[in-house]
């Protein structure tokens, strides 16, 4: 009976601890901008994409387990990027200039095991006018993520919230950039 009830204890501590830590790369706090701060284009598309070797400016660990999981980081993080963006209205939807928004990983570095896993990130991000072709607006965002040991046990669930940190501070620090600049 001893052992039958350590079993189930065990394997509950096991299931515990396997389950898959979210990718959430979505600001809470975002508020829709005042009229004032609203920019006369619309956003048509976002895309999303990883530096190559020579664009990088630091290690590029989107991805561990594979090509799936990168993928899984980049349509993450467009969704997140979408949300923002809707969340705060920062975009007239029908604005004469329509935009595409190219959102690149320049960096994303996130150690393989540690306390906090400290994860620092830079972000490319170039508005497109679709009618000319030419970048009318283009931007580096740095930022970090981490979380404190008492967050989560499971050293894959520190690490996954340290990365989400980075990259919704990526993201806030886009949006209140955008609220300060003035497209032409």
């Amino acid at each position: 009976m001893k052992k039958l009830l350590f079993i189930t204890l065990f394997s509950a501590v096991l299931v515990g601890c396997s389950a898959p830590a979210a990718l959430n790369f979505t600001p809470n706090e975002l508020q829709p901008v005042q009229p004032t701060q609203k920019i006369n284009a619309e956003i048509k598309t976002i895309n999303v994409s990883v530096a190559t070797k020579e664009e990088q400016k630091g290690e590029l660990q989107v991805g561990f387990l594979g090509n799936e999981y990168e993928q899984s980081f980049k349509s993450t993080l467009k969704s997140s990027l979408e949300e923002s963006l809707a969340r705060t209205a920062i975009f007239k939807d029908d604005a004469a200039t329509k935009l595409t928004l190219i959102a690149k990983v320049l960096k994303f570095e996130s150690p393989g095991s540690g306390v906090n896993f400290d994860t620092n990130m830079i972000m490319k991000y170039s508005f497109i006018d679709r009618n000319t072709g030419v970048s009318i607006y283009d931007t580096e965002v740095s930022s970090f993520g981490s979380v404190p040991f008492n967050y989560a046990f499971a050293g894959f669930v520190r690490a996954t919230e340290a990365r989400n940190r980075a990259v919704k501070e990526n993201i806030t620090k886009l949006i209140d950039d955008l609220k300060q600049h003035k497209f032409k």
